[in-house]
């Protein structure tokens, strides 16, 4: 395997490893990048490389470093250890378990209904009701904020001895 081939394989694997931990389509991913579905296809299916100012984007979508996106992960699991520690993200911050991320979703959906077009919050400038893509921009820096809040209290209020 060459090594354009490895990292169409790797970024493939990441991609789709992110989307489905997400919950997100690729027509979502592709409306949120501004780019077509047919352009996140090809990355998903390992055809084609993002430029690195759309792998930049993906890792603001997604909440997540480059490393994420560029590098093999499946190798950092240890078997012989019989208690790993918790996974630490690159930028030194845990990973969220499913209860975390039903937590999040919990939140961002309580907080997306509150952008209902009767309330208030729904207007954009105080005039025009907000469009479709705002909404789902707002919703992305929501998750992505709710996410590292999350990460960050894990750091801070996790006891000292279940640190790594």
């Amino acid at each position: 395997m060459s090594k354009e081939e490895s990292i169409r394989s790797v970024i493939c694997g990441n991609l789709n490893r992110l989307l489905h931990q997400r919950r997100m389509t690729q027509k979502e991913l592709s409306d949120y990048m501004g780019v077509s579905a047919s352009t996140v296809n090809d990355w998903v299916r390992g055809k084609k490389i993002p430029r690195m100012d759309k792998v930049d984007k993906l890792c603001s979508i997604f909440g997540v470093s480059r490393e994420e996106i560029l590098y093999d992960h499946s190798s950092r699991t240890n078997p012989a250890s019989s208690a790993p520690p918790a996974p630490q993200k690159s930028d030194g911050l845990p990973e969220l378990n499913a209860r975390d991320e039903r937590d999040i979703q919990k939140r961002l959906k309580s907080m997306l209904d509150d952008l209902d077009p009767n309330a208030g919050l729904a207007y954009y400038n105080g005039e025009e009701p907000m469009d479709d893509e705002t909404r789902d921009l707002i919703r992305a820096a929501l998750e992505n904020s709710l996410r590292v809040a999350k990460q960050i209290a894990k750091a801070k209020y996790t006891p000292k001895k279940y640190r790594k």
